[in-house]
């Protein structure tokens, strides 16, 4: 149950990250000019939108670190991105 838990803070605190990325024209503008891409934002009613979140944010973890750190917001740590990597190879 411990383990199930922890994979679920580790949703949340992505959620919340892809959020602050989404809301922010300012954190958009600059993924798009480091990538060419921006992240995508899971939903209830997609079956696999949750791992479709995953890949982008995987793809795209240098450019969205930069950008949170300019915009001195906090980023996973390097455990968090590789129980990411984890739970991707598990869905």
């Amino acid at each position: 149950m411990a383990k199930t838990r922890g994979y679920v803070n580790l949703i949340t605190k992505v959620r919340d990250q892809v959020k602050f990325v989404k809301i922010s024209s300012v954190a958009q503008d600059k993924l798009v000019s480091l990538c060419g891409k921006v992240v995508v934002k899971d939903c209830a009613t997609t079956w696999n939108a949750t791992l479709l979140m995953i890949d982008r944010l995987l793809s795209i973890r240098r450019p969205l670190e930069e950008v949170l750190a300019e915009l001195k917001q906090d980023s996973l740590t390097n455990s968090e991105w590789g129980r990411l990597a984890d739970l991707q190879r598990l869905l």
